[in-house]
């Protein structure tokens, strides 16, 4: 009887109850798990499975990496089972699965021991880089804004279609850094200190609008004699004003007024 190993502590399943699995440690400490009702089957020896508490994964202990174990099919088998949606590798060699459930409105992404279990809307965009012609492998930046986090899939470069279109499917914002790996624990960290929303986050990636190429040209159009023109056409305004204003006090008539008399206001001379 394999052993197995739930938060790296190894130890023995109880899951005689429907829904709900006992997992004892070596030190004979009892953890019990309720309320099951989702598992995915991550490979032969890695199942993650869903409870009151949240994704929990157990791992198969002592079973060789190319031995196989196909008892997960026995295990909650009144639970719902999640299918891959997309599968590949992390940056560090890892399985990377992620599936869409509920009605596809939620994602779930096995990226090594982070789990991360988010609404469709929660995925900010997805960044392509080392994307370019004689590579075998190219890379998948899921990145999400409201966790502060981007994550990295790696997959072989004759599935790019069937990934892109599942990402098309997930996201309308796509973007392709090119050939290079880009730098993201940099990006993350100059985000946080600008307080970067979701905005700023997308518009590090995607092109120019049609709006922000016009106020580019604009200012590629400045033309340092107009605005020295501009302000010599405002001396002359000043100048002129001046002299007009000097012209009409001289045009006053004051010699209707008579101490003795009412206060009349001031009329102008007829010419």
């Amino acid at each position: 009887m394999p052993t197995f190993k739930i938060n790296k502590k190894v130890g023995n399943l109880n899951n005689d109850v429907v829904n709900k699995l006992i997992f004892e440690d070596k030190n004979k400490t009892q953890r019990t798990y309720r309320n099951i009702d989702k598992k995915v089957i991550i490979n032969n020896h890695n199942l993650l499975f869903h409870h009151d508490e949240g994704w929990t994964k157990i791992t198969v202990n002592n079973i060789q990496e190319k031995e196989s174990w196909h008892n997960w099919k026995d295990m909650f088998t009144t639970v719902q089972e999640i299918k891959h949606t997309l599968t590949g590798w992390t940056d560090k060699n890892e399985t990377f699965v992620l599936c869409m459930y509920d009605d596809d409105n939620r994602i779930l992404m096995i990226h090594g021991d982070t789990v991360l279990d988010t609404s469709d809307e929660g995925l900010t965009m997805v960044v392509y880089q080392r994307n370019s012609p004689g590579t075998s492998r190219f890379d998948c930046t899921w990145c999400y804004h409201g966790k502060h986090l981007c994550l990295s899939s790696v997959h072989d470069k004759k599935d790019f279609d069937s990934v892109h279109q599942t990402v098309s499917d997930i996201t309308m914002h796509i973007y392709d850094n090119g050939a290079e790996p880009y730098d993201w624990k940099r990006f993350l960290k100059t985000q946080k200190n600008q307080n970067g929303d979701e905005e700023d986050w997308i518009g590090v990636f995607a092109p120019l609008t049609d709006e922000e190429d016009d106020d580019d040209d604009d200012d590629d159009d400045f033309d340092p004699d107009d605005e020295e023109e501009e302000e010599e056409d405002e001396e002359d305004e000043e100048e002129f004003d001046e002299e007009e204003t000097s012209e009409e006090e001289g045009d006053w008539d004051d010699s209707d007024s008579d101490e003795d008399t009412e206060y009349r206001p001031l009329k102008r001379a007829k010419h």
